[in-house]
């Protein structure tokens, strides 16, 4: 999600230091929290942020997926995106967030966990991304070869 790519940029944060979690909830929603303060926000992009050219684009986008989109179809896409990328640049952040209070409180801090050598296929892997299974440490695509539910 392009959001995420410019809260990277814009904070720092990132998911290799544990800072950024992802919670794939198929929202444009993001919350941002100050551990030191216990204090944190929650901003939702407004739904009419994008208006009539993000719904003209969605259906264009549509089309091109389904390969059905003429050339000037195509041309069409090119020029909303432009569009949109001037319209979330230049607005106001009011104007596109909808700001509140998070309802839950900061997530605990990235924990460094042990690596361990998975017994069928050498490699290492976190420990809580392993499972035991017939006594041997397994990492999770191991695990689910042998796991017969998986």
């Amino acid at each position: 999600m392009c959001g995420v790519d410019a809260i990277q940029f814009l904070t720092g944060c990132t998911f290799g230091k544990g800072n950024l979690i992802h919670k794939d909830y198929g929202k444009m929603v993001f919350s941002f929290y100050d551990r030191w303060k216990g204090t944190g926000f929650r901003m939702l992009l407004c739904p009419n942020v994008s208006g009539d050219l993000g719904s003209e684009l969605r259906g264009l986008m549509k089309k091109a997926e389904e390969g059905t989109a003429s050339e000037e179809e195509r041309t069409r896409i090119q020029f909303l995106r432009e569009k949109l990328q001037d319209r979330y640049m230049n607005s106001d952040l009011e104007e596109m967030f909808i700001v509140t209070e998070t309802a839950s409180p900061a997530p605990k801090p990235a924990r460094i966990l042990q690596s361990l050598r998975c017994e069928a296929c050498g490699e290492m892997a976190m420990e809580s991304r392993t499972r035991r299974f017939g006594g041997k440490t397994l990492c999770l695509p191991c695990f689910e070869k042998v796991e017969q539910k998986a």
